[in-house]
């Protein structure tokens, strides 16, 4: 056994002091670390917990700000260099959106550009405008009051055949048409213009058929000036949050784990107030079935992404990248570059990404967006869109309370209610003690009993009174007499005479309606007669398809909506795929058709395409010069491996056959010189080489083509700069001689010109306490700017204070 003594004790027999053995030692330092393994657990939950509630915190600070700055400024932050550190003058600035020179798909200087995935829908003022024209004619097209064109949907030179909005290409057309025709509206769009000018002529097309008679037919399509074209995808801008300009402290730029928030903004919407349009968000962010959580819409406003604490994707504090994306992650999507501007969104969880089959669990980012959907009127839902619940609820006899935190009735208001509504379905009318209830068809009726219900007085030998209204707590009482609308009205209201309003009234009459066709029988129904406004829903035919039908006001029934689904046939079997191109082999997969629920499932994917050496063949149209032949191009298809291949870049051409054929002169105009009104004929001629494109040679002035005419007067104005030591302008005309053929000396048609004055300021202040002011006081006016001279400031009392002052 050891003993431990303390060091300068003597041990005896008679003096020993008893120190731990080892196993008592051991025990003690087990307890110990057991102690502070788990003190050390709590605390690292604890920083764990910390770094979340300050992610939390800072994202939902960050969104507010975003949207208090669209309030102010009437369209979103542009978000500034991800990459910007704290020496550069742009540090959490915003960016300009409005610079679209970046290409989309590509990341530069702190900042990436990539693309909806949803395209562009036509907007609220989109329409289309139709016009022909004979060979040799002018198709002119104006866009109504405040559209520009967007497009044209068809364009033909050639014989084109059809009415407008159903035009078709005939045996001969130029294939130019269309994109001449776009080219046409896309430079008068930008010049603002609202009416475009197409030519019908073989010099613009080329002749697609000789010896036919051609004509030209255009619809062109139009939307409020500034709208995107449809079918277009808008631009998103993914970079830093800028913290500065939101007037946030830099604290809030970054998650809890040190690293910068990443925000995406649809560019459109964060360049400026007037290209602003709530319904043109371009952001998808999709849940674990692929749906998009913006009412499946895909046009989220902007997001807020924090790449979580396995930081992979993240920008450091420093503007430096950190950890490499990981691929195959739930959460991989969210820093991996791509072509379109897509995010997950996942439920929270950290399961080990080292481990391969878990790789599709890991989901530690956080992401906040906002996307203008409408939410339903009496429903509510949790910001991540779970526990959905009604306000009101039927079936359980729910009750609303407005201004009542404890309602007795179905619907209970307290204090003015003010109502929009056209038509209003009531039961009885009762007091606020809920008694003397009586019905609406009491109203304008006798009154059974005048003394005690509506206190109508009796007439003696005269009409029976009735309550024709109610005020000042008491009715108003009429004599008994008939009141109607006339036949083909109802009455809407009262006007304020108290008169009825009477309104045209036009009925809708029954309709038989084809509904679902389920193995050759078509499932009907029948819509009842009913007035203006009446909605109806059929019944629910086939499986759950139901359509709802209203009577609108020209007397006829017009459908709704249409939802459900009339048959879902089950499937359960192999589907082939197919290989790509440069692939040999099989793809197939188990695809599972579910009813009722008519959703697909897929699962067993079996891919067996190998990758086999080829080639492709591309026969591009000739180059511009050429009016026929062909090209045939082989680009060899290499293998690297069995699963992956490449293009290799010896593409051979191995047929060119593209001529240049002569063409006629091209004539044109030039304006006349200053002083001539008219205009001057040109021409140009095409030339073809011994081989090789054709060319057009440069217009010149046709001969005898010189239509110019002077015209004595023309007037031009310019501006003159004042003299020296004066500002503003000095505003002159002059007019044109014929007989010297050049225009006559300037004549001064107004003149703000004036002085400028400048004031003594003093620079270099000198001896104070002095008596009497020097010639030049500080403060007042001076001529020369930079003029320097001796100065002097009157101080309090009245002593002066002498120094040097410059004029500025």
């Amino acid at each position: 056994m050891v003993d431990f003594a303390r060091s300068g004790v003597r041990t005896n027999a008679s003096n020993k002091q008893r120190g731990y053995t080892l196993l008592e030692t051991s025990i003690v330092l087990i307890v110990l670390s057991l102690i502070l393994a788990s003190c050390l657990t709590s605390y690292n939950l604890y920083i764990r917990t910390e770094n979340q509630v300050t992610t939390t915190n800072n994202i939902d600070t960050s969104v507010q700000k975003i949207n208090d700055y669209l309030t102010r400024n009437g369209h979103y932050p542009c978000p500034a260099r991800l990459n910007a550190t704290r020496a550069d003058a742009d540090y959490g600035l915003v960016g300009n959106c409005l610079d679209e020179t970046q290409a989309t798909n590509t990341c530069a200087n702190g900042i990436c550009i990539k693309e909806g995935e949803t395209s562009v829908a036509p907007g609220g003022g989109a329409g289309y405008v139709c016009g022909t024209a004979g060979e040799n004619g002018v198709v002119t097209l104006s866009a109504p009051a405040g559209m520009l064109f967007t497009g044209a949907s068809f364009a033909s030179y050639g014989t084109p055949n059809g009415v407008c909005n159903s035009y078709t290409v005939g045996g001969c057309n130029a294939t130019t048409s269309t994109a001449i025709v776009n080219g046409i509206i896309t430079v008068a769009s930008g010049l603002g213009l609202s009416t475009i000018v197409i030519p019908a002529n073989n010099v613009t097309y080329g002749d697609p058929c000789s010896g036919t008679l051609k004509r030209m037919y255009v619809q062109a399509n139009y939307d409020l000036a500034g709208t995107p074209p449809a079918g277009s995808f808008l631009r998103v801008r993914v970079g830093g949050l800028p913290f500065r300009s939101l007037g946030l402290d830099e604290s809030y730029s970054v998650d809890g784990y040190g690293d910068r928030f990443e925000y995406a903004a649809t560019e459109r919407l964060a360049s400026s107030a007037a290209n602003y349009d709530k319904d043109q968000g371009a952001i998808s962010v999709k849940d674990i079935n692929n749906r998009k959580s913006d009412n499946n819409k895909g046009k989220v406003h902007f997001l807020v992404l924090s790449h979580g604490p396995d930081r992979a994707g993240a920008v450091t504090r420093d503007g430096l990248s950190g950890v490499a994306c990981a691929a195959g992650t739930a959460d991989g999507p969210n820093c991996t570059p791509g072509l379109k501007a897509v995010y997950a969104i996942r439920d929270y969880s950290t399961t080990n990404k080292a481990v391969a089959a878990n790789y599709a669990f890991h989901y530690d980012d956080v992401v906040k967006f906002y996307a203008a959907t409408t939410t339903p009127l009496w429903r509510v839902a949790n910001a991540d869109g779970t526990d959905i619940r009604d306000l009101v609820d039927a079936e359980s006899t729910g009750k609303i309370g407005v201004n009542n935190t404890n309602p007795t009735q179905t619907m209970d208001a307290s204090g003015v209610v003010n109502t929009n509504i056209s038509t209003t379905v009531r039961g009885n009318i009762c007091d606020n003690t809920g008694g003397n209830c009586f019905t609406n068809g009491e109203i304008a009726k006798v009154d059974p009993a005048p003394s005690t219900q509506y206190n109508c007085p009796q007439k003696t030998g005269g009409a029976q009174p009735y309550a024709s209204g109610f005020g000042a707590d008491q009715a108003n009482c009429a004599s008994n007499a008939v009141a109607k609308c006339p036949i083909g009205s109802i009455m809407h209201g009262l006007k304020p005479d108290g008169s009825f309003d009477c309104q045209s009234v036009l009925s809708c009459a029954s309709k038989t309606l084809d509904l679902c066709n389920i193995s050759g029988v078509v499932d009907h129904d029948t819509l009842s007669p009913a007035l203006t406004g009446v909605t109806l829903a059929t019944k629910i035919s086939g499986l759950s398809y139901r359509e709802t039908w209203t009577c609108d006001s020209s007397g006829q029934w017009g459908r709704t909506s249409q939802t459900g689904i009339c048959a879902c046939n089950a499937y359960s079997g192999s589907e082939n795929l197919g290989c790509p191109f440069g692939f040999t082999g099989t793809h197939t997969r188990n695809h599972t058709h579910n009813c009722p629920a008519n959703t697909d499932t897929y699962s067993a994917d079996n891919n067996m395409c190998v990758c086999t050496p080829t080639s492709k063949t591309d026969n591009p149209a000739c180059g511009a010069g050429f009016s026929s032949g062909t090209i045939t191009i082989v680009t060899p298809w290499v293998c690297d491996s069995s699963s992956a291949g490449h293009f290799d870049n010896s593409a051979a051409v191995t047929t060119n056959t593209c001529v240049c054929t002569a063409q006629a002169d091209q004539t044109s105009t030039r304006s006349c010189p200053a002083g001539y009104s008219g205009s001057i004929d040109t021409v140009r001629s095409w030339t073809c080489p011994g081989s090789g494109a054709g060319s057009w040679s440069s217009f010149v002035d046709k001969p005898g083509g010189n239509h110019c005419v002077c015209v004595n007067g023309t007037p031009e104005t310019g501006t003159l700069p004042c003299p020296a030591g004066q500002h503003g302008t000095d505003n002159v005309v002059h007019y044109f001689d014929c007989s010297s053929n050049s225009y006559g000396p300037w004549i001064e048609v107004s003149n703000t010109c004036s002085i400028n004055l400048y004031k003594w300021v003093m620079t270099a202040p000198g001896e104070g306490g002095k008596t009497a002011p020097l010639a030049y006081q500080e403060g007042s006016s001076c001529t020369t700017s930079g003029q320097i001279s001796d100065c002097s400031r009157a101080q309090s009392g009245s002593s002066y204070l002498y120094g040097g002052c410059e004029c500025q």
